[in-house]
């Protein structure tokens, strides 16, 4: 049992310095409390917790989140909406989408502020870092840039409000039928002509995908990004199960399809039955084709 998920190993009083650049480990959480779960694992779990879209971080924060009190109207419909959410980072949902608009914006609210010019290139998905900020270390909830002297419950419910209304703009007026699959979409951009003016687009293909950053089931984004901060620009381009008791009966499937040709069938026939967490089984070759053997000719 070996679990990994770029996260911290060392406990918290090792003294030797391993790196800064680490997650904050709820995807390996998540990834140990699927596998304590059961007694008995098979290659259909496996391929489950691959699938795996629920997201302890939003577990973790929404309920210092639920102390907001909104001052719009579409604010408190998106905030009557998040209740009783569990956190799944499903792609026919509004929920997720509210929350990532939502923490994002709570973020700048934060730390902006203080760290002034330097916050653009700080910015991203610190999630401990705004748990610590409305709990232990209170004081960064003030707006430096304002005689007020602002509290975390009003940063969390302005927060929501700016995120209510940058939603509205991109995706209508009314927060039930915003959906995380229409921001979070997996982008699989062919590598060379996906890149061409004009038609690369051609090449490219967008399809709406669950999960998330600190999910089992991976999308990572660049949430600097002004025109899609929610895409999922990396995550599993392959998976796979291996059936280390009949390995004929291990799981495979690649994100967009076997040939690099646009004009092929096969260009981007596996992209639903990778969506969806299906797999292919490659079986061993027939017995006369395991006799063959290539040599190079004789000059």
């Amino acid at each position: 049992w070996i679990v990994n998920a770029n996260n911290p190993t060392p406990k918290a009083d090792n003294p030797h310095a391993l790196g800064r650049n680490r997650s904050a480990g709820y995807r390996a959480r998540r990834a140990e409390a699927l596998l304590a779960a059961r007694t008995r694992h098979d290659a259909d779990s496996m391929g489950a917790m691959q699938m795996d879209t629920l997201s302890l971080m939003a577990r973790d924060l929404l309920p210092l989140l639920h102390r907001a009190k909104p001052q719009t109207d579409t604010g408190r419909a998106a905030l009557a909406l998040m209740a009783g959410w569990d956190g799944t980072m499903a792609a026919d949902r509004p929920q997720p989408l509210i929350f990532m608009a939502w923490l994002t914006g709570l973020q700048k609210r934060l730390f902006g502020d203080e760290l002034g010019p330097l916050y653009d290139a700080w910015r991203g998905l610190h999630p401990l870092s705004v748990r610590d900020a409305l709990t232990t270390t209170r004081h960064w909830c003030d707006d430096t840039t304002t005689p007020a002297r602002e509290n975390c419950d009003s940063q969390i419910g302005g927060a929501l409000d700016d995120a209510a209304h940058a939603l509205t703009d991109r995706h209508g007026n009314d927060p039930a039928a915003w959906r995380w699959g229409a921001a979070h979409q997996a982008r699989l951009d062919h590598p060379v002509l996906g890149r061409i003016p004009v038609i690369g687009y051609l090449f490219n293909r967008r399809v709406a995908v669950a999960g998330g950053a600190v999910t089992l089931n991976r999308g990572l984004m660049h949430m600097t990004s002004a025109e899609a901060p929610f895409a999922s620009v990396h995550g599993a381009g392959f998976r796979a199960v291996y059936d280390l008791s009949n390995l004929d009966a291990s799981r495979f499937v690649i994100a967009t399809g076997q040939s690099g040709n646009m004009l092929s069938s096969h260009y981007d026939d596996f992209i639903a039955r990778w969506r969806a967490g299906g797999f292919v089984r490659l079986g061993s070759a027939p017995p006369d084709a395991r006799q063959l053997r290539l040599r190079p000719a004789r000059r």
